[in-house]
């Protein structure tokens, strides 16, 4: 399935199948929204085991990646396991104000890693890496997906089939948002609102507040919209 594909289904559970009521561009905004809002609530959803070259001494931090999960093990550049790190608890020796001094052999990989509890994407290994080591780990990391755009309608969506009602339960809420505000048009966004936290298994209450601020976000997104039309 397309992003058109995606928006025509869309507009036909909306009775838009004409684009009357909403455009093109605001219906991938939508998109992009509710994937932002489903990587804060459950980054892992976005995981990926990722190949990465470690640089000379402790800290570490793979590119273009917002969290981090997991260091599985220590492989050649090819990926092959050449051993597996223990994790340790970075908070334990701040705490204490325990200082660990290991001794590198040349050629040693490390032994433990880290994770930075201020920085998610960060973490850091023991012993060092040398200058002259070429060591690469395997991580498994979450990455925020890229937005889409309207120039993407023809592009294949890279989503698994479970994610996609997701997506669709908020992009329908967006849009009954922006309606005449009534008792129809809350009770619809209240509805599809609390499928879409329903089925990433989020405990959310769906208030007259948070009614309010979706409101304001979608009526000023479909201003901004017919303006740019």
């Amino acid at each position: 399935m397309n992003l058109a594909d995606a928006i025509r289904r869309v507009r036909a559970e909306l009775s838009d199948t004409r684009a009357k009521r909403w455009i093109d561009e605001l219906f991938v905004e939508w998109f992009n929204d509710a994937l932002a809002e489903i990587f804060q609530l459950r980054p892992e959803l976005f995981q990926k085991t990722v190949l990465m070259q470690l640089q000379p001494g402790e800290l570490q931090q793979p590119c273009n990646c917002d969290k981090l999960y997991d260091v599985e093990a220590f492989t050649d550049a090819c990926g092959n396991v050449l051993s597996k790190p223990n994790k340790e608890d970075d908070q334990a020796g701040a705490f204490f104000g325990a200082f660990k001094c290991v001794s590198n052999a040349p050629g040693d990989l490390p032994k433990t890693f880290s994770v930075d509890g201020m920085i998610p994407c960060r973490f850091t290994v023991t012993p060092p890496v040398a200058p002259d080591q070429q060591v690469y780990a395997r991580v498994v990391v979450a990455i925020q997906p890229t937005p889409l755009c309207v120039d993407d309608l023809e592009e294949p969506l890279c989503l698994d089939a479970g994610r996609f009602p997701v997506l669709l339960h908020y992009v329908k809420a967006m849009a009954y948002a922006t309606e005449q505000e009534s008792a129809s048009s809350k009770a619809w966004f209240d509805t599809y609102i609390g499928l879409f936290f329903r089925l990433l298994g989020v405990h959310k209450s769906v208030d007259r507040d948070y009614y309010k601020e979706a409101r304001t976000n979608a009526l000023r997104q479909l201003q901004a919209s017919q303006q740019s039309s």
